[in-house]
């Protein structure tokens, strides 16, 4: 993990006449994995093709991309010079710091071994996109992600599973398929009761999925699920980068905290229950004129959940 290797380069006593203190990724004298001399995590790339394209620097306030910079690097005692492309975070937060290295492991996936400006250039834009988000307000709370997380990770097919996550950002629904719709409902509070719209309860085909949440400061964290869930879709790149996003999305500034929380995995799977949306209590028909975006605190404690023949039928692909 290039995680690891910061710490390595973080941890050394090295004294050099050097901008950068780096070692080389997997025995490569094209990528090098590093830190300024203020201690900032770096990740330096030399470009072995060279197409002429002009990329412009990056400025943002977790990630800072430098093209085509003249670097003194220090690497196993020895500095040497050269023109590389300096991907850099200017932070010292621990969550922030393994997230933009856990990111820059798919930048390099993006771009291969035989590095030219134009897949450097899509690379870039595509980790851009994703610092960005963390950089604005939270669009949710880290427990209904959580939630939506589990999801994935206990899915028979989670590749499919993750295909029909957060389609739009305007969806009505977490989950959608073409045979159904699917909402994801959890909570730390040890109670099925949940806040739903009257646009979801609506809507034909739809179901929803309780999850009981228990916080627990030696169990599951965040960053584990994920790193479980990325294994699942190891070899599917461009999956991998839709959770970096949809998580980078839905965090905003709070994911370093978000990292942070931690729950009892093995009693929120045997927690999950799914229910049709037409059963739960709700407010349902047509609203009086000038009456919209009605929400409301639903009990499901009461509500019959689906049968396993039901799930099997329905929401095969969700099944845990």
């Amino acid at each position: 993990m290039l995680y690891n290797k910061y710490s390595e380069v973080r941890d050394s006593s090295a004294e050099l006449e050097a901008q950068y203190i780096a070692l080389p990724v997997n025995g490569q004298n094209s990528i090098y994995v590093g830190m300024t001399v203020e201690g900032f995590p770096c990740l330096f790339i030399k470009l072995v093709t060279v197409d002429g394209q002009y990329i412009p620097n990056v400025m943002l306030q977790y990630l800072s991309v430098r093209f085509n910079v003249p670097c003194s690097l220090g690497v196993k005692g020895e500095t040497f010079e050269s023109k590389l492309t300096v991907v850099s975070c200017p932070s010292f937060e621990q969550e922030i710091v393994r997230y933009f290295f856990s990111v820059c492991e798919s930048l390099l996936d993006i771009v291969g071994k035989n590095i030219s400006a134009s897949e450097l250039s899509r690379a870039v834009s595509r980790l851009a996109s994703i610092f960005q988000n963390i950089a604005k307000p939270a669009r949710g709370s880290v427990t209904g992600l959580v939630g939506e997380l589990l999801i994935i990770r206990f899915a028979q097919e989670p590749k499919a599973v993750v295909k029909a996550w957060r389609r739009d950002d305007d969806e009505r629904f977490d989950f959608s398929s073409t045979d159904c719709e699917l909402e994801i409902k959890s909570t730390t509070t040890g109670l099925r009761e949940h806040y739903f719209s009257h646009r979801q309860c609506e809507a034909e085909d739809s179901y929803v999925a309780s999850i009981l949440l228990e916080k627990k400061s030696n169990g599951c964290s965040l960053r584990d699920l994920l790193e479980e869930i990325e294994d699942l879709l190891k070899n599917d790149l461009e999956q991998i980068l839709k959770v970096r996003s949809v998580v980078a999305k839905t965090l905003g500034e709070t994911l370093a905290e978000a990292f942070e929380f931690s729950f009892d995995k093995k009693a929120a799977k045997s927690s999950i229950q799914f229910y049709e949306l037409r059963s739960i209590p709700a407010i349902r028909g047509e609203l009086p004129e000038g009456v919209s975006s009605v929400r409301f605190k639903s009990d499901l404690s009461k509500v019959e959940p689906l049968s396993i023949e039901l799930l099997q039928e329905k929401l095969f692909i969700f099944l845990c």
